[in-house]
């Protein structure tokens, strides 16, 4: 498929044993890129916190491509897949029909508490990637915002928790996609800003993404600090006021 650092591909995946034939697009990460960040696991947590959020995003899967399947494959395919970390391949159902978001299109096409719990839950998330230059974010035809591609999530949580400690967020926002209208709309605005996703927040389970790990761990392809990673969401959750407070902060 066009467009992403990883070359993704699109292919038809049965879905089980005996399952139907189902378009998906999948993500072939290389072994380079696991070793410096856990790209798998942050889209797979990525996914399942969107969802948590109601925010829509694409099915999400785990994807193994059989050696009948690999024998298809034209030799630039079959060196491409020479390069991908062995294992599970992380892939999402393909969305028929999608248009990238573009700042050209008029505002009014996403509700602004949609653009205010996405530009949320991706500070919460530490995403660094939904950027004017690469939104990861699909309209589909009926006008709804699909988010996609989560992989560079997840990274400096330790330094997140201690500036949540200490009453701050620094984290990168003003790169994303909905930094600047949200920040024109003015004072009034802003200070009315993130009931819905902060309400979200307060209703978060944490506990609710174990058996992720525990699968993924299982497949050696978990968040390393995992636990870490809990003890950050239950102080959001804990503290969803304060950081309702921050991301107003962010838009002054």
């Amino acid at each position: 498929m066009p467009g992403g650092g990883t070359r993704p591909w699109a292919v038809r995946v049965q879905e089980g044993p005996g399952g139907k034939l189902s378009p998906f697009v999948v993500k072939l990460f290389k072994a380079s890129h696991l070793d410096q960040h856990p790209h798998l696991a942050a889209e797979v947590f990525g996914s399942v916190l969107a969802d948590m959020f109601d925010l829509p995003r694409p099915d999400p899967a785990l994807i193994e491509f059989s050696p009948a399947f690999r024998d298809t494959l034209n030799e630039p395919q079959q060196q491409q897949l020479a390069e991908t970390a062995p294992g599970l391949l992380f892939g999402c159902r393909l969305v028929e029909g999608p248009y990238a978001y573009s700042r050209s299109l008029p505002l009014k096409k996403l509700e602004e508490y949609d653009m205010e719990t996405i530009y949320g839950f991706d500070n919460l998330i530490l995403n660094t990637d939904r950027r004017p230059n690469k939104p990861n974010l699909l309209m589909t035809n009926d006008e709804e915002a699909v988010l996609i591609d989560h992989e560079l999530s997840l990274s400096g949580i330790a330094r997140a928790l201690s500036n949540l400690s200490a009453g701050y967020w620094e984290h990168l926002y003003q790169q994303h996609l909905f930094y600047a209208p949200l920040k024109a709309r003015g004072p009034a605005a802003t200070a009315a800003a993130f009931n819905t996703f902060t309400e979200y927040l307060r209703g978060l389970n944490p506990a609710l993404l174990l058996p992720y790990h525990h699968q993924l761990a299982d497949l050696n392809c978990s968040l390393p600090d995992f636990d870490l990673f809990l003890d950050y969401l239950r102080y959001q959750k804990a503290n969803a006021g304060q950081f309702q407070t921050l991301l107003r902060q962010t838009l002054v």
